[in-house]
């Protein structure tokens, strides 16, 4: 119960209408503008974050994240609080393999498949350790064991907790959705090879947790497992959760992830609120290429021609966006084979244009193309001029200078 519980404190969760007796002129949709090709704000005197002082601007962003997201807040939800002093529950038991598949679970829904390949020959005819996903009706009792009561239901789990009107519910096949396996290594290798290791995970599943009959909190997930599960992930995830409420939630999360022919895309969003201020954060990352051996870890190989990276966070007094875009790139290969040369940077090229800001005024900005200059260290980057403040002047430079400058 601990485990599950552990998962809801960490996160929490077009209609279009037409007037079918009126024709309407159509609306060419507005043209898509590059976002790489917009020339950046630079920083402003008297206004900007000056270089030198980031470090402490940092320190106090974070404190004030701490303060916000602390459990000794009292401004804290009370569900959120709630959920923290159940997590606090100490000697909840199984008894079983349960704990263990679910731990198992949640590892591998996190993408942590590990040391595959390079043993695949010397598994021999070892035993394959198996981590079903756990299932049946439970309670836990006043010692705080978790006591199976009945098999049912085959595809999911529902734990009651009479002592604190908690009832945790969870599905994993939903809408009938079925279930499938990852391979991978468990426990030490050795001369004779590595303890292999099979764990069930779902491809759509959801959690819900209620409180004395009311819902506060739910998760979702989905998953297309893909041909290359075992070794380098599935092809898409998404996964969304909330605490507190479903109208206005306290924390919530929500995670995107594909990897198709396209390339690679990953986002994710944040919020968490007490009942004065809030916090967020998100991040999104899209990287355009090719890949190839996608499914074998050994020969993987990645050729991007494009990314885009955009994060952002907002805690209480501070602020700061993160926008990074390359274009253009060329003779940039990411795979073991290519990045084990002394110089595989030296021909890449393209161009940068990227830009950081703090409580809504630009901190730095880089532009310019990522191909060498004439000087001999063959490091890309040469030609890209940097704009900053450092003790009171605006400063230009390229990016060994803004490297230098960031030293304390």
């Amino acid at each position: 119960m601990r485990k599950f519980i552990g998962v809801f404190l960490g996160v929490s969760l077009l209609l279009a209408a037409c007037d079918g007796g009126t024709k309407t002129p159509a609306v060419e949709p507005p043209t898509a503008t590059d976002p790489a090709k917009a020339v950046p704000t630079p920083p402003v005197l008297g206004q900007s974050l000056e270089l030198q002082n980031a470090p402490a601007a940092m320190q106090a962003a974070a404190q004030s994240a701490i303060t916000l997201v602390s459990p000794n807040n009292p401004d804290i939800d009370e569900n959120v609080q709630y959920l923290l002093n159940l997590s606090g529950m100490q000697g909840l038991s199984i008894g079983s393999k349960g704990l263990k598949a679910s731990a198992a679970t949640g590892r591998a829904l996190l993408g942590r498949v590990a040391q595959s390949l390079p043993h695949q020959n010397a598994l021999g005819a070892q035993a394959v350790q198996t981590n079903p996903l756990q299932h049946g009706t439970y309670h836990i009792d006043a010692n705080r064991r978790m006591i199976k009561d009945s098999d049912q239901p085959s595809t999911g789990m529902i734990v009651t907790d009479a002592a604190h009107k908690l009832t945790l519910n969870v599905d994993w096949r939903v809408g009938g959705a079925a279930t499938t396996t990852v391979n991978w290594f468990a426990g030490s290798c050795d001369m004779n090879g590595c303890t292999p290791s099979s764990t069930e995970i779902p491809t759509k599943a959801s959690a819900t947790l209620l409180r004395s009959g009311v819902t506060v909190a739910q998760m979702n997930f989905s998953m297309a497992e893909g041909n290359c599960l075992s070794q380098t992930g599935p092809d898409s995830l998404s996964l969304s959760s909330w605490v507190g409420s479903a109208a206005k939630p306290a924390s919530s999360l929500s995670l995107d992830y594909a990897w198709d022919s396209s390339g690679l895309r990953l986002s994710a969003e944040g919020s968490y609120s007490t009942k004065r201020e809030t916090g967020s954060s998100s991040f999104k990352l899209a990287v355009l290429g090719n890949t190839t051996n996608r499914c074998n870890l050994l020969n993987l190989s990645f050729t991007p021609t494009q990314l885009d990276l955009t994060a952002s966070a907002k805690v209480p007094n501070h602020s700061a966006n993160l926008a990074v875009y390359l274009r253009d790139l060329k003779n940039l290969t990411l795979s073991a084979a290519g990045l084990r040369a002394t110089t595989w940077y030296k021909d890449v090229s393209g161009s940068l244009n990227a830009n950081l800001n703090y409580n809504g005024q630009t901190v730095i900005t880089a532009t310019g193309p990522l191909t060498d200059g004439p000087d001999l260290d063959l490091y890309p980057g040469d030609q890209i001029v940097t704009t900053y403040i450092k003790d009171g002047k605006l400063v230009t430079s390229d990016l060994a200078g803004l490297l230098a400058a960031l030293k304390p």
